[in-house]
């Protein structure tokens, strides 16, 4: 236990947290490892990739084409027509 300015106390049993994680990670938990074991056979057939790629090859695809929309409209021709269109309508507004 250790004191803390303002009154306050720490007890850390930090050896204990990882004995016992340990003990867990390494106790061969059988539950845990016909889980991940089922889940790998899943996914590892044709069908079960054919998915995964899929699935990845369109979520790489569309977030690289958000990227390069918000890059754009951030920092390339994009920017300058807001700005100017935030402009334009400003002087409007103020009857510049």
């Amino acid at each position: 236990m250790r004191e803390l300015p303002g009154g306050f106390r720490l007890n850390l049993e930090v050896e204990g947290m990882k004995a016992q994680l340990m003990k867990f990670l390494t106790a061969g938990n059988d539950d845990l490892n016909r889980q991940v074991a089922a889940e790998f056979d899943r996914v590892m057939t044709d069908e079960g990739l054919a998915k995964l790629i899929s699935e990845t090859v369109s979520r790489v695809v569309t977030n690289t084409i958000i990227e390069e929309m918000e890059g754009f409209f951030k920092y390339g021709d994009g920017n300058a027509a807001i700005q100017e269109a935030v402009k334009s309508s400003l002087k409007k507004g103020m009857n510049l």
